[in-house]
Order: C-alpha cells, then sequence, then structure tokens
C-alpha cells in the first residue's frame, strides 16, 4: 500500500434503502431534521430541503411510541412529493419506539450508553451483557426480518453509566462501549451494521475511530464507519473544527458516511460536507477492489498511515504568519491587517525596503532559496528556505544549516501526503531545522477554510510544525489570520478565543437553539480561554459539558438548565433570562470581563 496517497479503508456494504454506504460506494453525505417528528408537515418540509441540497440520507428524531408511529405520515408525504431519501430513527432511551420504527424506516440509530436499563452485578460482571443481549435480541431480530441497517452510535457524551464506573469518559471507554454491542449483534448473525464514535472534540472522536477501526479490521469484522464532530457549532469555527476531525480521518482512508453537525439550519451542512468529499475523493489513487464479505478482508490497514499525536513536544504553541508579496503589499493598507500575526515572510522577489512603508514590531523572515542558502554569507537567523516539494531537492544539503528554518510547501491537492513524505524523510536523515507550513491557494474562501483546516490541522497534530502560513490572493490578510488561529483553536494547540461546544439541534429541542447560540456568542465572544456549552437537551449535555466551564442545556416545558462544570447552577430558567444568569454565574467566579 502506498503510504502517501489516498487509499480508502476497505469496508463491507450496508444497504439503506436505495443507497449503499461502504465498499466501492461513495463516501455518502447526511444530515437530520430538527423539527418535532410529531409535526408531519414541518418534518416533511425539512426533508424536502435537504433532499434538494444533497443529503442522502436524512435522520429524525424518534421520542417515543407515539412518534414513530408516525413515521408512516411522513413516509406517505414523502411518496406524495416523489421523494425517495432513506430515513434513519434516532432512538435514545426509548427501546419500544426502536421497536416500532423498524416497520416505517430504513434504518435505526441506537446510542449503547441509553438504550437499555441495567442492574448492576459487580460479582458477575459477564451476566449484565447477558442480560443486554437478552433484552435487545428481539430487535435484533426484527431487524433481520424487516432488512433493516443499524447504527451503533456511540457518543463521548452519552455513556452508559456502567462503562463510566469502569472506564470514565475515556477513548477507552468509547470503544469497549461499541465492541460489546458489535459482539451481540454479530453473535446472533447480523452484520447490516454501521458505527460512529462522535465527540465534541476532535482530537478525542479521531482517537475513538482509529482505535476502533483496528479492532473490528482484526476481527474481519470491517464495517463502514459514519464520521462526525458532534455539537460543532457555528460559522466558520464550526466548518473548521468538523473538517479537521473528520478530514483527518478520510486523509487516512477512515470514513463511508460523513455529517457535519453544525448549530445552523441542516440544509446549510449539506453544501460543505459535499466539498470535503469531492475533495477527498479527487485525491484516490487507486481503485479498491470490490469485496463486500467481512471474512475476505483479512488485509485491511495493516498499513494504515501513522498519524498519532505528538502534540506538545515545542514548549510554545505554533506561530502564525503571513506571507508578504507583492499583491499582500498592495492589500496590506494599515497595520492593522497583520496586527495578530507572530511573523511575517518577505518573498524573495520582494526587497526590504517594499517591507519598510508597513513596518511593524513583527519578527521578519526573508525567503530564500536553496541557491542562496549556498552562499557564504547568508544570515541564518533573519531568512527561512522555502522548500517547494513539486521539485525535487537534496535534503542531504540541510545537515550543513541545521539551524535554517525552512518553509515547506506543496499543491493543494496532495498537500497533505506530499508533506508527510517529506517530513519522514526527514526524520529519517535526523534533521532538526524547525519546520514551517505555507498553505497556498487560490480557491473562494470556503474551499479555503475546509481544505486547510483538513490538511493543516491533521499536520499540526502529528507532526513539529513551529508554526503555519495561509495565502491566498482572493482573501483579505487578516480572514487569512483568523483562520489560521481557528484552526490552531481546533485543535486546542492554541486557545485564543472563547470556545463554543454547540448541539446542531434535533426534533427533542424545546427552544430556539440556533437564536440562543448567536446571543450567547455575542455577550461572551470576548472571553478567551473560556468553554461554554449549549446544548438542546440532555442527550448529550453532561458528558460533552465534562471539558466546558459553562453549561447552558434545554429542559422540560423549553426551560433552561445552566452548569457550572458538572454541577447545575440553575435550573428551570426561562430562556429570556437564561444569558443574564449565564452571566452571572461567570461574574461570580471572578471570570468575566467588559468588553473594550
Amino acid at each position: 500500500m502506498n503510504h502517501f496517497s489516498y487509499n480508502r479503508r476497505i469496508s463491507r456494504e450496508v444497504k439503506v434503502g436505495n443507497i449503499i454506504i461502504g465498499g466501492n460506494h461513495p463516501i455518502r453525505v447526511q444530515s437530520m431534521t430538527n423539527t418535532p417528528t410529531l409535526d408531519t408537515k414541518k418534518t416533511v418540509k425539512q426533508i424536502v430541503k435537504l433532499y434538494e441540497a444533497g443529503s442522502e440520507l436524512v435522520r429524525l428524531t424518534v421520542e417515543d411510541e407515539k412518534t414513530a408511529y408516525n413515521l408512516l405520515n411522513i413516509q406517505n408525504e414523502l411518496k406524495k412529493h416523489k421523494i425517495n431519501v432513506p430515513l434513519i430513527a434516532d432512538i435514545h432511551f426509548n427501546y419500544k419506539a426502536a421497536l416500532i420504527a423498524c416497520d416505517y424506516v430504513q434504518k435505526i440509530r441506537i446510542n449503547p450508553g441509553n438504550l437499555v436499563a441495567w442492574e448492576e452485578d459487580k460479582l458477575n460482571p459477564e451476566s449484565e451483557l447477558k442480560k443486554i443481549t437478552e433484552r435487545i435480541s428481539p430487535l435484533i431480530e426484527k431487524l433481520k426480518k424487516n432488512n433493516i441497517a443499524v447504527r451503533i452510535g456511540v457518543n463521548h457524551g452519552s455513556l452508559s453509566r456502567r462503562i463510566l464506573e469502569r472506564y470514565g469518559n475515556t477513548v477507552k471507554g468509547m470503544v469497549v462501549s461499541a465492541i460489546e454491542y458489535i459482539d451481540i449483534f454479530s453473535a446472533l448473525n447480523y452484520h447490516d451494521i454501521v458505527l460512529s464514535m462522535k465527540s465534541s472534540i476532535p482530537q478525542v472522536m479521531i482517537e475513538a475511530y482509529r482505535n476502533l477501526a483496528d479492532i473490528i479490521d482484526k476481527k474481519n469484522l470491517n464495517y463502514p464507519l459514519h464520521l462526525g464532530v458532534t455539537e460543532a457549532g457555528e460559522g466558520i469555527s464550526a466548518r473548521i473544527k468538523s473538517s479537521f476531525g473528520v478530514g483527518a480521518l478520510l486523509l487516512e482512508g477512515i470514513g463511508d458516511t460523513i455529517r457535519f453537525s453544525l448549530t445552523e439550519p441542516p440544509e446549510k451542512e449539506i453544501p460543505v460536507a459535499k466539498k470535503l468529499v469531492k475533495r477527498i475523493e479527487l485525491m484516490s489513487s487507486i481503485l479498491r477492489s470490490s469485496n463486500s464479505h467481512p471474512e475476505q478482508n483479512t488485509a485491511n490497514q495493516t498499513t494504515r498511515l501513522n498519524n498519532s499525536f505528538t502534540v506538545g513536544n515545542y514548549k510554545s504553541p505554533p506561530l502564525v504568519g503571513v506571507y508578504l508579496n507583492k499583491i499582500k503589499l498592495n492589500d496590506v493598507n494599515s497595520k492593522l491587517e497583520i496586527s495578530e500575526a507572530d511573523f511575517l515572510v518577505l518573498s524573495d522577489k520582494l526587497k526590504l525596503k517594499d517591507y519598510k512603508s508597513i513596518s511593524v514590531n513583527k519578527k521578519l523572515f526573508n525567503e530564500i532559496n536553496l541557491k542562496k542558502l549556498s552562499e557564504n554569507n547568508i544570515q541564518t537567523d533573519n531568512n527561512i528556505l522555502t522548500l517547494d516539494l513539486r521539485h525535487s531537492f537534496d535534503l542531504f544539503v540541510l545537515k550543513e544549516y541545521p539551524q535554517v528554518k525552512i518553509l515547506l510547501t506543496a499543491p493543494t491537492r496532495n498537500y497533505f501526503y506530499d508533506i508527510k513524505k517529506f517530513l519522514r524523510n526527514f526524520n529519517e536523515q535526523k534533521l532538526k531545522n524547525d519546520i514551517y507550513l505555507l498553505y497556498r491557494s487560490s480557491m473562494p474562501i470556503m474551499n479555503t477554510v475546509l481544505f486547510s483546516s483538513c490538511d493543516l490541522g491533521s499536520l499540526l497534530v502529528s507532526e513539529l510544525i513551529k508554526g503555519i502560513i495561509i495565502s491566498n490572493p482572493k482573501i483579505k490578510t487578516n480572514s487569512l489570520l483568523n483562520i489560521c488561529f481557528e484552526i490552531l483553536q481546533a485543535t486546542r494547540l492554541k486557545i485564543t478565543k472563547t470556545e463554543y461546544i454547540s448541539c446542531p439541534t434535533c426534533g427533542r429541542t424545546q427552544f430556539n437553539l440556533v437564536e440562543a447560540t448567536k446571543k450567547i456568542k455575542e455577550a461572551t465572544s470576548h472571553l478567551p480561554g473560556l468553554k461554554i456549552a449549549i446544548m438542546g437537551c440532555i442527550v448529550n449535555g453532561p458528558g460533552e459539558m465534562a471539558d466546558a466551564d459553562y453549561g447552558y442545556v434545554g429542559s422540560a416545558n423549553g426551560k433552561v438548565t445552566l452548569f457550572k462544570g458538572k454541577n447545575i447552577a440553575g435550573r428551570n430558567i426561562l430562556p429570556e433570562d437564561s444569558l443574564k444568569e449565564l452571566i452571572n454565574i461567570i461574574k461570580s467566579d471572578g471570570r468575566w470581563k467588559e468588553k473594550t
């Protein structure tokens, strides 16, 4: 297997209505409605919007038996609209609703953390799994009878108490939770399974998917994987967080269907997810052999690209820079454009006098090439050597200049793999130069946002990178800097902003979460380092908020519960009063600052 090009993990095929997930089939894009599923008219209208936007599967909240029965009405209305899109019933807590939903949808999603209750037996832990098997066996039989697929969807935020007590809120706990259910389903000869391991923290979900893929592939149970960063939030930051988390796995060949969970109207998720999928699939350099039988896929991913985290080897977080050429010199009309930059690189096409017109108190590197490097009078402290990986060169020459800083760049289409290949050779030569990454793009801003966060984010958490630059003549310099800082925020290598964990909403949400998120961000975005979770309901709330400083969670009758850390700080608060109460809690902790 070629380590330095896109090679997709071999997974079995799972049929969901008229769509097949896995195998040689395209990476599928899907989303979820946020309307009350009992409201047939609103739900059908939103499904039509999602379908027209390009969603290949649509998931709906199914809270109880009454909602499950209403799925028939939704299916009938969709037939009138001539919409043939597979529907997925999203089940939490209500086992009976899962059984009913099997009659009306093409797939159900279950959560091992809350599907069935359990009774602890400390003297005989194996009896607990036996009880779970007995309770879900009728569901498995109905899935088989109706030819319905299932997603075993583990969430970092809703692991069962049994798992939490033994493993804590950890990646290992997530993997064990999934494997328990996989073993139960496969032992009963049911294999139409899709798996997910979601978290609001990209690094957690990346590690969870990697670990799970390794385990199930060794067992020859190569089920397809549904990727997503849950509670990613909204706006540019959410797109960067999702593109980093989902993209890092896709670059490794892991992933058969994806969702971008945005706190926005769900149809807005589809275009950005499709852009990432299209870009990843363009990287494909080989055709995989068609094989949907797990027992034949024995060689799956034994040579998967090593992309394990190496965060923390530098004493300080990565730096963010600006690449100055003639275009950018004309663009930079004031010092404010580059005031946030840590360093500047002056193009070798410019002279120092060109820089003086915008001189600010920044570290300045003069760009040099290999020819200049050989000159005897070179001043290495103020120079940075640009290596464009489109051209060949001998790495051995760098041994003579260990203090020279290197600015790496490569074509965007294969950027990640080209940089990885160079860095492997660089490390094998035991070179010690500081590495900076230059991501050159001429794409529209959204493509630049998605693809740079996918590539740079993946490299930042797996390699030793001193600094990053994104260069694009079509995008303002301060916007490029903001993208860089958002990437560092998503990777948690440098926190410069308030961090928000907000869910994409679903039919369980009883207040306007999109509007609430917007108001909370407007009021608190000037508090860098603070983590605020904004959750529509209790399903994932407590677990996903474990890493947050404060939580804002929807509760019964459209009211709000506020958290400080893991502890409840206020109950049954009216939405119109909730923001003021949240600010008061932050103030009481001494962490509030007035806007300047």
